[in-house]
C-alpha cells in the first residue's frame, strides 16, 4: 500500500507542476490551437520543468526517497 501511495502522491505532484506551468503558459498569451502546438508546448514545459527538477535536487530526492528506485 506505502509504494502504491508514494507512487500516486509523487505522480500528482509532477501533474500539478505540469499543469501549473501550462497555466502559466497560457496566461502569458501563447494561444495553443492545433495539436502540434499542444505537442511543442507539452514537449517543451515536460523538459524545463525535468531539468528545474534536476537542478533543485528534487529528482535525487524522488529516487532516493520515493518509489522510483525502490525495485
Amino acid at each position: 500500500m506505502t509504494e502504491s501511495w508514494n507512487l500516486a502522491t509523487e505522480a500528482l505532484a509532477v501533474g500539478l507542476a505540469l499543469a501549473l506551468a501550462l497555466a502559466l503558459v497560457v496566461s502569458r498569451g501563447v494561444r495553443i490551437t492545433s495539436f502540434k502546438t499542444a505537442l511543442a508546448v507539452g514537449l517543451v514545459l515536460g523538459a524545463a520543468l525535468h531539468v528545474l527538477f534536476e537542478l533543485s535536487g528534487l529528482n535525487r530526492a524522488y529516487c532516493t526517497q520515493g518509489y522510483a528506485c525502490t525495485r
